[in-house]
């Protein structure tokens, strides 16, 4: 029984001793936590055939080291200068970003791809609006009007900013638009004639003819936008909206006829909602609160005059830079 308790005591006294010399636990450290700021990837209007160089900030909000395993981009307008690295608990990795903008004119939306040893991979975006390396003459000539149900013939020319006349190999337009084989206007122009003809939806409808230069030529491939505003029986005013300002938009069936708004649509669906206020039995106001868009967008209006449905979209222009 005494060598029991011997034995008993002795585990006790080791136990005790193991104890006061682990001392205090050490605290937990918190998981590497990505985060991400691409703001200077949002270009805004830029000219096209630009080159510059924008950052990528890479932050580890953790208290563990961020393996960052790749940073890509599929587009060829954009090259990341990144090889592989790590980031420490709480510091940042600065990533270069060349971009060339001899792209398509007009929305240029690209995503970057960040692959980390955490999850799957995060995405930003290029987001940019590129000035076309052209102009169309005369001035308005893209811009054509047509009442529903009917058609419009026009003339215009492109003239190239770039010193001489596009070398085209193919013409693409498609849809209710018809176009004719481009003919020489100058050095540095082409002339196109062409013809649209609308259907049943009103207001602006976009139009896009693509012009596939010689695989030598600086132009690459251009495409050309062209806006028809197809008329019906609801009158609006203005027919463009800008982001950055919140004027009331006026809409107006003929006199004696009652108007019923049924959608509201507004693209890019991030934005906040518009709101409608009738005014009579003819009349509509629709208000979309002002935003700092930077990229163009749209409302489309679906609406009824009498016993007549139908569309009608109004362009949200993004604001200047």
């Amino acid at each position: 029984m005494r060598r029991v308790r011997i034995v008993r005591d002795a585990l006790i006294l080791l136990v005790l001793t193991a104890a006061c010399g682990r001392g205090p636990a050490e605290p937990e450290l918190a998981p590497a936590r990505l985060e991400v700021e691409a703001a200077d990837l949002a270009l805004g209007r830029r000219d096209w055939g630009e080159r510059l160089t924008r950052t990528l900030v890479l932050r580890n909000a953790g208290e563990r080291p961020l393996a960052v395993i790749r940073v890509t981009s599929r587009c060829g307008c954009a090259r990341v200068e990144f090889e592989g690295g790590e980031i420490p608990a709480g510091g940042r990795l600065e990533i270069p970003v060349h971009l060339d903008l001899r792209v398509a004119a007009g929305t240029l939306r690209k995503p970057i791809e960040i692959a980390t040893g955490l999850d799957e991979p995060r995405h930003v975006w290029i987001e940019a609006e590129i000035r076309p390396p052209f102009a169309i003459e005369p001035p308005g000539a893209d811009r054509l009007e047509v009442d529903a149900g009917s058609a419009v013939r026009g003339t215009f020319r492109l003239r190239s900013l770039i010193g001489t006349a596009p070398r085209v190999a193919r013409v693409l337009a498609g849809g209710s638009l018809t176009l004719s084989e481009p003919r020489p206007a100058g050095s540095d122009g082409l002339e196109f004639d062409l013809e649209y003809r609308s259907a049943g939806d009103t207001g602006w409808r976009n139009e896009t003819v693509v012009l596939e230069c010689e695989r030598d030529d600086p132009h690459l491939r251009l495409e050309v936008p062209l806006r028809i505003w197809v008329r019906g029986p609801l009158a609006a005013s203005p027919r463009e909206l800008r982001a950055d300002e919140e004027t009331p938009l006026l809409l107006s069936a003929p006199e004696g006829r009652r108007l019923e708004i049924g959608s509201l649509t507004i693209e890019p669906a991030t934005l906040p909602s518009p709101t409608r206020l009738r005014l009579d039995a003819g009349r509509f106001e629709i208000r979309v609160p002002r935003t700092g868009l930077r990229t163009a967008g749209r409302l489309v209006v679906g609406y009824r005059i009498d016993d007549r449905a139908a569309t009608l979209e109004i362009p949200l222009l993004p604001r200047p830079d």
